[in-house]
């Protein structure tokens, strides 16, 4: 509807309306507006419909298009902002442009606002930080008119400014340290605070014209988003905390996908103690440990964690009702943007897993690797494993005995057993140290892990340290100082043990080709996502096979039913058109349109009175519902209750309203059958003075 049944996406309207109405061709000042306000969008339609024709071929093949320029742009930004390898680049890239989650999108015309937001998204970025590199606030400025200009394509592109002004702010971290503690001038930081200045000049005073357009705040239903109409907060919070989790699974996992998400799709949580929790809880606790493990480690890949935590978060924060109120609990295309962090977490991971096996790989074919081998074989990785195991289990020993000294109050013996064995256990450390520290990729550190076992035995060590401790335990009782002997004593049978399991896990691990299986995953998962964006373009190939997907997927969405009952509806299948319809109301009893729709169809079927119940029940869930009051009325007007009939169209009429022309030209023909003419003629004239282009409007005018 926002392209075919917009004037001002198909031309009929002057050119200036395109910037007085919204996305759907309402005036901004209307009610009923949703207040999306996206003229370039509209531009793009009007033009290409203009240029190419009315074949919605072209504006398919324009979106295709503006996908392509985005991933290819997505890349180019990669290798240049973020200096990430070409592999790692290319990686995200690709899977950027065949993810699943942007079949919306791409498929759907609409979805045009997204792929333009997302295009100016990165170009205003890549202009940013070449400014902030060369200094140059020229270049800052068109930053922030790309930014502004991506927000009249979509609102979300304006939260490229946050993402720039926080990159910047950890761009310039050292430099801020560094002038804070008076290593530097403040004369340093002179150009961050012009460009930061910059920024938020810019965004208050796009974001205050946008306020201002917008004349009101847009009118949403329950049904639209049935989280926040919760009346409980717990509900109401603990829902929405959920919804970002669960758009972070449909970017990892696209498996179930649909066109819509209103109306139960996403049950409310109404407790503490829902599992659904536990997801919320792990998907806060990854992204903070992803951001704070990447802001505690330096490199390039690291920069890039960041920058896509924040794009992720950042790009995802008009969607998340944290500031207002949307009018959808789940949409797929508004992760259009969010999306670029999701892709490039994973790029670089599947990357840095090639580089770790392939450098594996390309290390064990030297011909040094030979004498590790024979070495490893004489040692085992398994033996230190088992020794760091047991050094672990000796210090625990240790420390109990400790606990026994103090709680017989000889602290003598403490201090003495604590002299003792700080000796004999810094020896066990410090060999069992030399050996984790050695770098098998040269043979002289393979001599010295050889001299460092032969030269220090294990159990020599620990035979000092049980000789040694023997002397202090006189202060404790028999049975304390047999059981502690006795752990001490199946030190030799423990160490087999363990030897044997890490000797089958060392060969387990030895004997799998990691790489391949890497590369094997990796080319499932693209395989994946390629085949499941083939049969989502399938589900969107026309009316009817996306209304079935959307009733295959989400079998408890009543938004589904309502609309395959329509479907139905229109091919004449009365019988299933009822039946989803009932469905639509089983699963969300006050869905106004669902039984004004069910009435339509009774009553074409005859059946006048549970028809008169169902319009009678839109009403009572919609009391504004204009088509139930012209149902309504047209029965009763069947049925010879003309005067209530009146009462109710004079109620909802409104003259503004375009849409209620009708319930005005029924009440002009209820106004003719009670013979008050001058009534009849007055109210065509002056519907005929607000709109006078109408031509239900000029009929009725040349008829009376």
């Amino acid at each position: 509807s926002a392209v075919v049944r917009n004037p001002d996406a198909q031309g009929a309207s002057p050119l200036s309306s395109v910037f007085l109405n919204d996305f759907w061709g309402r005036p901004m000042a209307d009610p009923a507006s949703h207040k999306s306000y996206r003229p370039l969008t509209v531009l793009t339609f009007r033009f290409i419909g203009m240029l190419l024709g009315p074949s919605p071929w072209w504006q398919h093949a324009t979106n295709v298009a503006l996908h392509m320029l985005v991933s290819l742009l997505f890349c180019h930004v990669l290798t240049t902002c973020l200096s990430l390898r070409d592999n790692t680049a290319l990686i995200a890239s690709l899977l950027f442009t065949v993810h699943p989650i942007h079949t919306e999108a791409v498929t759907g015309i609409v979805g045009r606002a997204e792929l333009l937001a997302a295009g100016a998204f990165l170009l205003s970025f890549l202009s940013y930080h070449r400014g902030m590199l060369c200094n140059s606030m020229h270049l800052v400025y068109v930053s922030a008119g790309l930014a502004s200009l991506g927000m009249l394509c979509k609102e979300t592109a304006i939260t490229v400014l946050g993402l720039a002004m926080i990159w910047d702010l950890l761009y310039s971290a050292s430099t801020i340290k560094r002038c804070f503690s008076g290593q530097t001038s403040i004369r340093t930081l002179i150009s961050l605070l012009k460009r930061s200045s910059c920024i938020i000049a810019v965004s208050m005073i796009v974001l205050y014209l946008r306020v201002l357009i917008m004349n009101g705040e847009p009118l949403f239903s329950e049904q639209d988003n049935p989280a926040s109409f919760s009346p409980i907060t717990a509900t109401r919070y603990l829902t929405l905390w959920y919804l970002p989790a669960l758009n972070f699974w449909l970017l990892l996992c696209p498996s179930s996908l649909a066109y819509d998400w209103q109306l139960g799709s996403v049950p409310l949580i109404t407790s503490p103690m829902d599992p659904r929790n536990c997801i919320t809880a792990g998907f806060y606790i990854l992204m903070l440990a992803l951001l704070l493990g990447a802001l505690k480690r330096e490199g390039n890949n690291q920069c890039a964690v960041v920058w896509s935590v924040l794009v992720m978060v950042v790009s995802f924060l008009p969607a998340s009702n944290l500031f207002f109120r949307v009018g959808f609990v789940l949409a797929e295309r508004v992760l259009y943007i969010p999306s670029l962090g999701f892709c490039t977490i994973i790029g670089i991971g599947i990357d840095r897993l090639l580089n770790i096996f392939y450098k594996k790989k390309k290390v064990s074919k030297k011909t040094k690797q030979k004498q590790y081998i024979s070495l490893f074989s004489k040692y085992g990785a398994h033996q230190i494993f088992s020794d760091i195991i047991i050094s672990r289990i000796v210090r625990s020993i240790e420390n109990c005995v400790y606990v026994m000294y103090l709680s017989v109050g000889n602290f003598f013996n403490c201090r003495i057993f604590r002299l003792l064995t700080k000796k004999i256990s810094a020896k066990c450390t410090a060999c069992i140290n030399c050996k984790l520290s050695v770098d098998y990729n040269t043979y002289k550190d393979l001599k010295v892990y050889e001299r460092c076992i032969t030269s220090c035995s294990r159990t020599k060590c620990f035979n000092e340290l049980c000789k040694s401790r023997k002397l202090v335990h006189s202060g404790i009782s028999v049975s304390k100082r047999s059981m502690v002997f006795r752990v001490l004593s199946n030190y030799k049978m423990l160490r087999k043990i363990l030897s044997l399991v890490f000797s089958k896990v060392q060969n387990l691990i030895q004997s799998v080709n990691y790489s391949k299986k890497i590369k094997a995953i990796v080319f499932a998962l693209f395989a994946f996502y390629s085949m499941k964006t083939m049969h989502r373009n399938l589900d969107w190939y026309n009316r009817e096979t996306l209304f079935r997907s959307g009733v295959t997927t989400l079998p408890n969405n009543a938004k589904m039913h309502y609309n395959y009952g329509n479907l139905m509806r229109d091919y004449v299948k009365e019988d299933q058109a009822v039946h989803h319809y009932r469905k639509a109301i089983r699963l969300w009893p006050c869905y106004p349109s669902a039984h004004n729709n069910l009435g339509v169809v009774l009553l074409g079927q005859g059946l006048s009175d549970l028809a008169e119940e169902h319009f009678q029940q839109a009403l009572l869930h919609h009391p504004d519902h204009h088509g139930a009051a012209l149902n309504l009325a047209t029965l009763w007007r069947k049925l010879g209750y003309t005067s209530r009939a009146i009462n109710l169209l004079e109620k909802f009429f409104r003259l503004q309203d375009v849409e209620r022309i009708k319930l005005g030209l029924l009440l002009v023909q209820m106004y003719k059958e009670q013979g008050q003419m001058n009534a009849v003629v007055g109210m065509i004239k002056d519907m005929l003075s607000i709109h006078p282009n109408n031509p239900d409007v000029q009929e009725a005018f040349e008829y009376y």
